[in-house]
């Protein structure tokens, strides 16, 4: 068993304000069992009081204001990356937080990761910026195809 590089990212436009109060009305609203917790899609639970602290270290981390995270500035958008290597764990405390509030669709509702954004076009400006490429081999097929095109074009 070997280390496996997690990674999160949540994308906003630098000129859409996020919506805390609706991620915190959305979490308010789930309904809860007996024993005062909610199911997510993933089949995890969670206490509202928990995905509420998850949600404070998503916006403190969408400050710039967490040691596990970065906010990147990339055009007209905001990129907000976490994670690390990982031996079956989860490498920080804000990438468990945005793949638990991301079960229920919180993260959605506060305005991440618009529908508009083209991913693609981002994927090939961030191709063109050389120091990054070798931080993306591995992540996926085509991807590395491309990656590897391009590395032989440069040559």
């Amino acid at each position: 068993m070997g280390e496996d590089l997690c990674l999160n990212i949540l994308t906003w436009d630098r000129n859409r304000k996020l919506d805390w109060k609706a991620g915190k009305k959305c979490i308010d609203s789930l309904e809860a069992d007996e024993t005062g917790e909610v199911k997510g899609t993933e089949g995890n639970t969670y206490t509202k009081k928990q995905l509420h602290i998850m949600l404070s270290n998503v916006y403190q981390a969408s400050k710039d204001g967490r040691r596990d995270t970065t906010v990147i500035h990339l055009l007209h958008l905001n990129i907000l990356v976490t994670g690390g290597m990982s031996w079956g764990d989860d490498p920080t405390d804000t990438f468990t937080s945005i793949c638990s509030l991301n079960e229920f669709e919180i993260l959605n509702v506060v305005g991440f990761n618009m529908d508009e954004i083209n991913y693609k076009e981002i994927l090939l400006k961030v191709l063109k910026c050389q120091p990054l490429q070798p931080l993306l081999i591995g992540i996926d097929d085509e991807l590395d195809k491309m990656i590897e095109k391009k590395l032989k074009g440069a040559k």
